[in-house]
């Protein structure tokens, strides 16, 4: 994981398959979950990933300052390469030294007992994080996310992500 200092802002990216949302932290402190100081959300256009690069660039201009350290997690790889060439040429022009990342499950500090790890969504991995930092010690949790899809995963007892399952979402569900 990318480490933080208090003097730097923390850009959290969550880029889904209909919609990108995004949350600005004035630091990540100990073990506490922060709630953000600033959000904002686009929508995505289906397959494509487009979304208003104008208004990213907008927000962006209001609310990001220079050297803020961008964490992206993505399940739409196309949404993701806009984002990421979005904010490099909007910092770019600001002149501001904004690094980005795009998470892999490498970067989640979470025990993985998949066959293939590299093939889990980061979406799950993070909730998976985020859930064994508030489950009780030495009990199992389910982890169910309702999005444009619903999974369904599990955490052992010991905080081991043990895999799940992807069902259709709500929308897709009802057409």
């Amino acid at each position: 994981m990318v480490e933080q200092t208090a003097s730097s802002n923390l850009v959290a990216v969550d880029v889904g398959n209909s919609r990108i949302k995004i949350g600005i932290f004035d630091r990540v402190a100990g073990s506490a979950l922060t709630q953000p100081v600033e959000v904002f959300e686009l929508q995505i256009a289906g397959r494509s990933g487009r979304f208003n690069a104008t208004e990213l660039d907008l927000w962006c201009n209001g609310n990001v300052v220079a050297g803020s350290k961008w964490l992206v997690g993505s399940v739409h790889r196309a949404a993701a390469q806009q984002l990421i060439s979005t904010v490099t040429n909007w910092a770019r022009r600001s002149k501001f030294n904004c690094p980005i990342r795009l998470l892999t499950y490498a970067d989640v500090p979470l025990s993985i007992r998949v066959d293939e790890p590299a093939r889990v969504g980061i979406d799950r991995l993070l909730a998976a994080f985020a859930a064994n930092r508030l489950r009780q010690k030495d009990r199992a949790a389910i982890i169910v996310d309702l999005g444009t899809a619903i999974t369904v995963d599990l955490l052992e007892s010991d905080g081991a992500f043990a895999g799940g399952a992807i069902l259709p979402g709500l929308a897709m569900s009802a057409r």
